[in-house]
């Protein structure tokens, strides 16, 4: 309908039809977007005053966050909150940001739900740890029948051990640390492995092949065997694919996005630990929080200003270069 270049950044798929002399359908796609849009927007109204209710109770937020509306039952100070503090951020940064810090939010939770599946599934039975199945026998010390080095290819166990555990642990360990960096040579030796660089094509076939040998002793150990309702299948093929993915994608994001989420992780784990060391008063709590927001909205409007500011001045002084070269 329309070659790709002439397509609207903001509203391609209207702007088409407008093109093409079809008016109507143009206002028709616009009314529906703007319904879409609404129901995505009261759907994420709900269940966010919930998760502030929750934070605030466990004092990770201000303790008014958390207080119940006797005549509506609900949080109604923190619905009106989060409402102003996403219209703000709606108002102050562009749709690009949200959307990347929005991202790297649920990739990194993505990431956490695939390796804990990984790390439950081969842990030991509480319950049946000493307990063999299909008549093997009892398996009391498994540190000294086997060792490290065997158990990582599975030294004929049928049920998860001390020793089958720990192996599994530190394949997971090793396989996240390998990703992460073939996620890195994928991103950054992008341009080589495109043009056939002998050298970048081999960094990331021995990075995949540690990967692939790693994968497969985590498949020959032995996994819990607890009755549940559900289990994900194929591991821990599946599981490491979603882990590779969604890592990839993190690392595409942009610097200031990384920025953004590390010092909001940061004061989370923080305020965390110090929850932890020993209880706080009212006053110090609020203070700090206080601080805190204070640091987070510094953050989030000072930091990316720095930022752009310094690709503006590295982008002038390349084009500088390029412009006194065209000349001499």
């Amino acid at each position: 309908m329309s070659p790709y270049y002439l397509l609207d950044h903001d509203a391609p798929l209207p702007e088409v039809f407008s093109q093409v002399g079809w008016d109507v359908a143009r206002y028709i796609i616009a009314v529906g977007a703007v319904c879409g849009l609404s129901t995505s927007l009261l759907g994420a109204m709900f269940p966010l005053p919930r998760v502030i209710y929750a934070m605030a109770s466990d004092g990770l937020l201000f303790q008014f966050l958390g207080t119940v509306s006797e005549r509506f039952k609900t949080p109604v100070a923190g619905t009106l909150l989060s409402g102003l503090f996403a219209g703000f951020m709606a108002m102050m940064f562009d749709l690009k940001e949200l959307v990347d810090m929005m991202s790297i939010g649920t990739l990194l939770a993505y990431t956490l739900v695939a390796v804990s599946v990984l790390l439950l599934r081969y842990r030991v039975n509480s319950f049946n740890q000493y307990r063999a199945d299909d008549g093997d026998s009892l398996i009391l010390n498994d540190t000294s029948s086997v060792g490290y080095l065997q158990q990582m290819f599975n030294h004929k166990l049928r049920t998860p051990t001390h020793l089958s555990e720990t192996v599994s642990f530190w394949n997971i360990t090793i396989i996240c640390v390998l990703i992460i960096a073939e996620s890195l040579i994928l991103i950054f030796l992008e341009d080589f492995i495109s043009s056939g660089v002998w050298w970048s094509i081999a960094l990331v076939s021995v990075v995949g092949l540690l990967i692939f040998i790693l994968v497969y002793s985590t498949w020959l150990q032995p996994q819990n065997q607890d009755l549940v309702n559900f289990k994900v299948p194929l591991l821990p093929i599946l599981p490491v694919i979603s882990v590779f993915v969604n890592v990839y994608l993190m690392l595409k994001l942009s610097s200031a996005t990384w920025i953004r989420f590390g010092v909001w992780m940061f004061l989370g784990m923080k305020k965390k630990a110090v929850l932890r060391e020993k209880p706080v008063t009212v006053w110090s709590f609020r203070r700090k929080a206080c601080l805190g927001a204070l640091f987070v909205m510094y953050a989030l409007l000072v930091v990316p200003c720095v930022i752009d500011l310094v690709n503006n001045l590295i982008s002038s002084r390349e084009l500088d270069k390029k412009l006194y070269t065209i000349q001499f």
